[in-house]
C-alpha cells in the first residue's frame, strides 16, 4: 500500500513539473507581443546596408554594440527619483506611438519612452500623446534605442530633470533632435557623438546657458537656440558650415569668434543679440544674410570679410553704438536699410565697386561726410535721409539718379549736382534747412515735386537750360529766393514755383553763343592695326568764340569705326581701312550761373588714316 502512495506522489510530482515551462514559456510570448522588439538579431537584420560614418568616427561593421560598450546617457536637471520600467504595471497611462515602434508610459510625474527607431514628426505639442499630462510631467527618461526625438515631443514642458540615453552607435543610436522638440523647456543639448542633426526651433526659449555642440552635428535648423537671453558661449564643432536663420536670434552673447569653416551666416542669425559688443568671422564667411546683426545696440566695430561680395537688407540696422566698419574692396551691394539707424556710425569708406546706395541705407544714421565713389549710378529712395549730422557729400559724375528723398532732413549745407543725374526726384532735398548753395550741372533734365522744399537757408540758385521738366512747388517753403532760368522754362511750369514764402525773383539766362571749325587729323595705318588709337580734342577743333562754360560733344554721324566722347576726344578703331574719313560732330557750350547754353553746333572734322 505504501508503496502505491509513494509511486502516485512521484508521478505527480513529474507532471507538475512539466507543466511548468509550458506556462512560463506561454507568458514570455505574451510579454514579447506586448513590448517593443529588443533581440540583437532583429536590429542586426534591420541595420544591414547602413552606410559608415565619416572618415575621422568610421562606424563598426557591426549594427549593435557589443555588450561591453555601455550606452550614452545625458543627464541635466535632477535625476527621476523613480523610473518606471516599459512594463511596469503601475503606470498610469501609456502605450504604443503610432505605427511606430516606440512606445512611452506614465507614472508619477514621470514620461518613460522607450522601444525602437524614430519617434514620429508630429505636427504640433496638441498632437502628442501626453500633452493632456504635461502640466504633470515634471522628468522626461528617454532609453536607448530611441533613435530621434520627434518635433514637438517636449515642448512647453516644465520639466525638473532627466536622463537621456543613446546608444554608441548603430541603427537606434540617437541622431537627431526634431524642431521643436525641447523648445520652451530647460533641456540642454545632448553632446552625443552620434547627434547629426538639430531641427528648427528644438531648444527655443529653453533657458541655454552655454552650449558645445556635438562633433558630428552637421546641420543646425532656423531658430535652433533663438530667445536664450543668458546663452553666452557656443562652442562649434568642426562640420557645421552653416549658421541658419534666427539660429542664435535673442541669446547673450558678449562676444562671437566662429570657426574657419562657417561660409554662411543666415538672416538673422544673431539679430537683437543685444549684450553683443564684438564679433569675428572666419576667413571663408561668403554670406552674411539680411538682418543677421539687426538690433544688436553693443556692436562696436565690424570688419566684413574678404570674400563677401554684398551687405544684405537691414544687416545692421538699429546697431546704435557701432562705430567703425571695414568693408572689403570686393563688397559690390549695399543693401536697403543695411546702416539704417548707426547713430554712432560717423564715416564709411564704400568701395569702388559698388553700383547703387540702395533705399534707405544710412537713413537715420551718424554720418557727417560721405564720398560716394564713381561706380555709383543711383542714389536710392532715403538713402541718407535724417542723417542730423550729415553735412557734406560729394556726388561723382557717374550718378544718374538722386531718388525720393535720398537727402532730405541732412545737415548738407552745399551740394553739387553733376550733369550726369538726369533726374532729381521729389522731396530729394526736402527740409535741408542749412542748404544754402545748391550748383545744377548742365545736363540735368528733370526737376521733381518738392526737391528742394522747405530748404529756408537756399537764397538762390540756378537751373539750367538742360531742364525740360518742373515738378510742383519745387521751391515749396523757401523764402524770398532768387531763381534764374530760362523765360520758356518758367513759363511752361508755372505751378513749378508755388508755395515759395515771399516774393520770389527772375532772373532770365542770357543767350550764350559758340563758333566752332573742325580740323584735319592725322593717324598712321600701320599703328591702327594693331590697336585702336585715340585723337584728342586739340587736334580736331578751332573755338574762335568758345562761349560761356565747358564744351560737350555728341558724334552726329560719321563711320561706325570712329567714335566721339563727351570731351571732343576722337578714337579710330582697330583695323580701319587707309582712307580720309568726314565726321559731323555736335558741340555745346553749357552755360554758367547767369547763360543758358549756346545750343548745339554742328561742326565737320576730317580723320585721314595713312
Amino acid at each position: 500500500m505504501k508503496i502505491k502512495r509513494l509511486l502516485a506522489f512521484v508521478i505527480s510530482v513529474a507532471m507538475i513539473v512539466g507543466m511548468v515551462p509550458t506556462f512560463v514559456f506561454a507568458k514570455e510570448i505574451d510579454l514579447e507581443a506586448d513590448e517593443p522588439e529588443t533581440t540583437q538579431s532583429s536590429e542586426a537584420e534591420e541595420e544591414d546596408g547602413e552606410e559608415p560614418e565619416e572618415k575621422e568616427e568610421p562606424e563598426s561593421e557591426e549594427d549593435e554594440p557589443s555588450a561591453d560598450e555601455p550606452d550614452e546617457v545625458f543627464e541635466f536637471g535632477e535625476k527621476p527619483s523613480e523610473v518606471p520600467s516599459e512594463t511596469d504595471s503601475k503606470a498610469a497611462l501609456g502605450g504604443r506611438i503610432g505605427k511606430s515602434k516606440v512606445y512611452w508610459s506614465f507614472s508619477g510625474s514621470t514620461l518613460t519612452v522607450y522601444g525602437k527607431g524614430k519617434m514620429p514628426a508630429w505636427k504640433s505639442a496638441e498632437s502628442v500623446p501626453w500633452h493632456n499630462l504635461r502640466s504633470q510631467i515634471k522628468y522626461v527618461y528617454v532609453r536607448a534605442g530611441v533613435s530621434s526625438i520627434g518635433n514637438h515631443a517636449f515642448r512647453g514642458l516644465n520639466l525638473k530633470g532627466g536622463m537621456v540615453y543613446s546608444r554608441p552607435r548603430g541603427k537606434y543610436a540617437l541622431k537627431s533632435i526634431g524642431a521643436y522638440a525641447f523648445a520652451g523647456t530647460n533641456a540642454k543639448v545632448f553632446n552625443f557623438k552620434t547627434l547629426k542633426s538639430i531641427g528648427a526651433h528644438a531648444y527655443e526659449n529653453s533657458g541655454q546657458r552655454s552650449i558645445t555642440l556635438p562633433k558630428n552635428v552637421k546641420s543646425l535648423g532656423a531658430y535652433a537656440f533663438a530667445g536664450n537671453p543668458y546663452l553666452t558661449y557656443v562652442k562649434f564643432n568642426k562640420k557645421v558650415k552653416t549658421i541658419p536663420i534666427c539660429c542664435f536670434a535673442g541669446c547673450g552673447f558678449k562676444s562671437i569668434t566662429l570657426p574657419k569653416q562657417i561660409k554662411t551666416i543666415g538672416a538673422s542669425a544673431f539679430a537683437s543679440c543685444s549684450d553683443l559688443t564684438s564679433v569675428k568671422l572666419g576667413k571663408n564667411v561668403k554670406k552674411i544674410g539680411s538682418y543677421a546683426f539687426a538690433g544688436c545696440i553693443n556692436l562696436k566695430s565690424f570688419t566684413v570679410p574678404s570674400k563677401v561680395k554684398a551687405i544684405a537688407e537691414g544687416t545692421f540696422i538699429e546697431c546704435k553704438n557701432l562705430t567703425s566698419v571695414r568693408l572689403h574692396k570686393k563688397v559690390s551691394s549695399i543693401g536697403k536699410g543695411a546702416f539704417s539707424e548707426c547713430a554712432s556710425l560717423t564715416s564709411i569708406s564704400i568701395p569702388g565697386k559698388v553700383k547703387a546706395i540702395s533705399d534707405s541705407a544710412f537713413a537715420y544714421s551718424g554720418l557727417t561726410s560721405v564720398r560716394i565713389p564713381g561706380s555709383v549710378k543711383t542714389i536710392g529712395t532715403t538713402a541718407f535721409a535724417f542723417c542730423s549730422k550729415l553735412a557734406s557729400v560729394s556726388i561723382p559724375g557717374s550718378v544718374k539718379t538722386i531718388s525720393y528723398g535720398a537727402f532730405a532732413f541732412t545737415a548738407l549745407t552745399s551740394v553739387v549736382i553733376p550733369g550726369s543725374v538726369t533726374k532729381i526726384d521729389e522731396l530729394a532735398f526736402c527740409n535741408c534747412s542749412k542748404l544754402s548753395d545748391v550748383t545744377i550741372k548742365y545736363g540735368v533734365k528733370n526737376i521733381s515735386r518738392g526737391a528742394f522744399k522747405d530748404c529756408v537757408a537756399l537764397k538762390s540758385i540756378t537751373i539750367p537750360s538742360s531742364v525740360t521738366t518742373l515738378g510742383d512747388s519745387v521751391f515749396d517753403g523757401c523764402s524770398g529766393i532768387a531763381i534764374r532760368l530760362t523765360n520758356e522754362l518758367k513759363t511752361a511750369f508755372p505751378n513749378a514755383f508755388a508755395g515759395i514764402a515771399g516774393t520770389p525773383s527772375f532772373i532770365d539766362l542770357k543767350e550764350n553763343t559758340i563758333a566752332v571749325t573742325g580740323k584735319l587729323a592725322t593717324v598712321k595705318a600701320k599703328k591702327v592695326k594693331k590697336k585702336a588709337q585715340k585723337i584728342t580734342a586739340s587736334k580736331l577743333y578751332t573755338f574762335t568764340e568758345p562761349g560761356i562754360g565747358s564744351h560737350r560733344f555728341a558724334k552726329a554721324s560719321g563711320n561706325k569705326k570712329i567714335t566721339v566722347a563727351s570731351n571732343g576726344n576722337i578714337t579710330v578703331k582697330k583695323k580701319l581701312k587707309k582712307g580720309t574719313y568726314t565726321v559731323r560732330v555736335k558741340v555745346l557750350a553749357t552755360g554758367d550761373q547767369a547763360y543758358r547754353d549756346s545750343g548745339w553746333q554742328i561742326v565737320t572734322v576730317k580723320v585721314k588714316v595713312k
